[in-house]
């Protein structure tokens, strides 16, 4: 069983400041996360379950503007191998 949240609040508050999916077994050596702006282009990148989005640019390290952007997670399950893919998308708010 795995979650991906739809929203999250990087440095507001202190809470919901990351993005990740939340689940039980997830093979970490499989896992792979990609963060897309509303043109397609890559804005952050992972292959390290360890590692969560904090709604910065991979590249510049500044904050991404407030708005929507789509995620590619896959992984494979520790029970029975199967890779799993989740398609979404994910809402940046910020005061």
């Amino acid at each position: 069983l795995v979650y991906v949240p739809n929203a999250f609040t990087p440095g507001i508050n202190g809470i919901d400041d990351e993005f990740f999916p939340q689940g039980e077994g997830i093979d970490l050596e499989s896992y792979d996360m990609f963060i897309y702006d509303r043109w397609g282009k890559m804005v952050w990148q992972t292959g390290n379950y360890s590692k969560k989005w904090d709604g910065t640019h991979m590249n510049s390290g500044d904050e991404v503007p407030v708005g929507t952007y789509v995620y590619l997670i896959k992984f494979r399950e520790y029970a029975d191998l199967d890779r799993h893919i989740y398609k979404g998308i994910v809402n940046v708010i910020r005061d």
